[in-house]
């Protein structure tokens, strides 16, 4: 069950990491607000987590699709995550609407990872 559920956690860093790449400002409209998504460097940055994202998800469903252990790749993720989590929370400018999108998000990201590595990645 968690093994398919850090799949499906996969398959969404590659989707919102696709999503940074080609529409960094749409993407990140939820996320920062409107204003600060419209900041040509917010642009930039949102092209970086993009390719982050996109790069951990791959690593990930490489890994899984092989049968290599993919822990290595699930804690990159896990990482990055509570990195996400603690900077959008304790961020000043960041909406209420934000914080509590990318607190649902990473928060479930996260118990999944810990699940993972913790040894409960019986199919």
């Amino acid at each position: 069950m968690t093994a398919a559920l850090v799949k499906g956690l996969a398959l969404g860093r590659i989707g919102v990491g696709v999503a940074m790449l080609l529409q960094p400002e749409a993407a990140l409209n939820g996320w920062i607000g409107t204003r600060a998504a419209s900041n040509g460097g917010s642009h930039v940055l949102a092209r970086a987590f993009g390719a982050r994202d996109l790069s951990l998800g791959a690593g990930t469903l490489a890994a899984l699709a092989s049968g290599r252990d993919a822990r290595d790749w699930v804690a990159a993720g896990a990482f990055a995550d509570v990195a996400d989590l603690v900077a959008t929370t304790r961020g000043e400018d960041i909406p209420v609407s934000g914080k509590l999108l990318v607190a649902a998000l990473a928060s479930s990201a996260i118990a999944v990872s810990a699940a993972y590595l913790a040894g409960a990645n019986e199919s």
